[in-house]
């Protein structure tokens, strides 16, 4: 399979990712692992027949970007370990025991209960699903390195970029249709809960808007990177010939689809996703005016950029405050003020789990077994059924432990020294606010937790490391027409 086949069939699987349930059931997660396990043993191929063939030309080269990567990609690596660990079965439970006490206490209960002395431990309470955790672990990292390997120059970036806003104006603008129009099917399936809610093909409001904050991240970076600062001193017929032929240029395709990603966003009600989304997006105005305002002084122009005023103002108070009105912002308003902070039914796993998290924070109770392990914890009756904690943090700590959760917290931090390294662009404004947005939603939600949602987010995390691959080759062709010149 040549390169670009390769780089168009990573598009499609990200594109496919959202579509069946947001590929959260198992049968579409393990399809999705399966088919990113084969696209990477396909580019494995092709790189070992780069090293056997002496570097021809029609043969595919490892990345710089991913030898750049190589300390994020050995964590992931280190987190896989970890979750596999916590697969494996031993026969003493001493071992067992001593790092996760709630896991040898769950192994003796259901031993119990089925009358027989136990004959192997494991460190997860429900190992089966560690082992599917493990399998999509496997699959994130793949898509991160791919994204690494195969987003190797400035026009995949925006191919890759338009391909997910493309699919969050589809999300959005379906989730709208369907709740306007009455529509209540998903992919191929009834929906059965959330019907006055835009959720797409997600099961959930709250996770549809996981995704658009994903895809409005690389559509506001791209927006931004085509800004240009609006020249002083111009009368205001030229100001509005300048402002006409903004409107009317290419950004302004692009900035439809933003704005039909927020009423989507709007329409799926989802509190933490909305508060997350302009919470991120207030953090990268900031950045952006800040960083223009530093260029513009290093220049003895020490003015702030108009246009990005304008188009911050406009994704504020435009959107929200009027194109909101018309499908549902006031509903959304009364939702959140409405909220009864003792009535929230998620903060009761909260206060019962977290008190005890302590007995499985050393190495967690497993990697998918939130289900499992918070009746173990939780004060109230087993009836109620949470398969998760409407918390990430909480969650991860509580499942995979601290070692895990400090990788991991490690793993971003990498990727934030890297992103305010270079030198802000498109993959550092849609990185920054991805990461930005998934923190504060993740304090109310679980989107860590859905295949589409996370296999999105990798790709965008290995953006400051393809960016930085992108700049060092465009200066070495620079040093190289300068010489022959």
């Amino acid at each position: 399979m040549s390169n670009n086949k390769t780089w168009y069939a990573f598009l499609i699987l990200l594109l496919w990712a959202p579509l069946p349930l947001a590929s959260n059931r198992l049968w579409s997660s393990q399809l999705l692992v399966l088919l990113f396990a084969i696209l990477s043993v396909v580019v494995c191929i092709a790189l070992l027949k780069h090293a056997k063939s002496g570097a021809r030309l029609n043969t595919v080269a490892l990345s710089p970007a991913v030898r750049a990567a190589k300390w994020p990609i050995m964590v992931l690596l280190a987190i896989q370990f970890i979750v596999l660990f916590q697969h494996l079965h031993f026969v003493s439970g001493v071992l067992i025991e001593a790092i996760s006490p709630v896991s040898f206490f769950a192994c003796n209960q259901v031993q119990q209960l089925i009358g027989t002395t136990p004959s192997c431990y494991s460190a997860s309470v429900a190992s089966e699903f560690s082992y599917q955790y493990f399998l999509l672990g496997s699959a994130y990292t793949m898509v991160f390195v791919l994204a690494l390997q195969l987003i190797n120059s400035t026009q995949r970036l925006r191919q890759f970029a338009y391909s997910v806003v493309l699919m969050g104006v589809f999300q959005a603008a379906y989730g709208t249709f369907s709740v306007l129009a009455d529509f209540r099917y998903l992919f191929l399936v009834e929906k059965l809960s959330s019907v006055a809610n835009a959720t797409g093909t997600f099961m959930n409001r709250n996770h549809l808007a996981g995704y658009l904050g994903l895809a409005l991240s690389l559509g506001t970076g791209l927006l931004l990177v085509q800004l240009k600062g609006a020249k002083f001193q111009q009368s205001w017929r030229e100001q509005l010939r300048d402002f006409i032929s903004l409107i009317l240029s290419e950004k302004f395709r692009l900035r439809l689809f933003l704005a039909v990603m927020v009423v989507g966003l709007v329409m799926t009600r989802s509190r933490g996703g909305n508060l997350a989304f302009f919470s991120a997006l207030s953090c990268v105005a900031v950045f952006y005016l800040w960083q223009d305002w530093r260029k513009r002084s290093a220049k003895g122009q020490a003015r702030i950029n108009k246009n990005a005023l304008i188009f911050f103002i406009s994704l504020f108070l435009i959107d929200t405050y009027i194109v909101g009105q018309w499908f549902g912002f006031e509903k959304l308003k009364q939702r959140i003020q409405n909220t009864e902070v003792k009535k929230e039914v998620r903060l009761d796993i909260y206060n019962s789990v977290g008190p005890k998290i302590q007995k499985v924070a050393l190495l967690g109770s497993g990697a998918g077994t939130a289900e499992n392990v918070i009746p173990l914890l939780a004060d109230w009756p087993a009836r109620v059924p949470f398969e998760h904690v409407h918390n990430d943090y909480i969650e991860l700590v509580l499942t995979m432990g601290l070692p895990a959760v400090t990788l991991l917290a490690i793993f971003i931090a990498i990727i934030l020294w890297r992103l305010f390294k270079n030198k802000p662009k498109l993959p550092e404004y849609a990185c920054l606010m991805s990461i930005i947005y998934i923190a504060i939603h993740s304090v109310s939600d679980f989107n860590l937790y859905i295949p589409a949602v996370v296999v999105t987010l990798m790709a965008i995390l290995a953006l400051p490391f393809v960016s930085e691959t992108l700049n060092t080759e465009r200066k070495r062709r620079r040093k190289t027409s300068t010489r022959h010149e």
